[in-house]
């Protein structure tokens, strides 16, 4: 488990300002812990967040 912190607050307010995301707070702040801590991918069924995820340049993947 990893602890969000400041930055990561930071940067999920960051995408949730983009325009095009379509981001909930939450899902903001799973893709802003990913990419401050280097995620080699994010896990998810959510078709948004696989969506902004890829816009963000993170590799998605639903496991499948």
């Amino acid at each position: 488990m990893l602890l969000p912190d400041a930055a990561d607050f930071d940067l999920a307010k960051d995408f949730l300002t983009r325009p095009g995301m379509g981001l909930r707070g939450g899902d903001a702040l799973h893709l802003a812990i990913a990419r401050n801590r280097d995620a080699e991918a994010v896990y998810s069924l959510d078709k948004t967040m696989l969506q902004a995820g890829k816009m963000l340049g993170l590799k998605m993947a639903t496991g499948e």
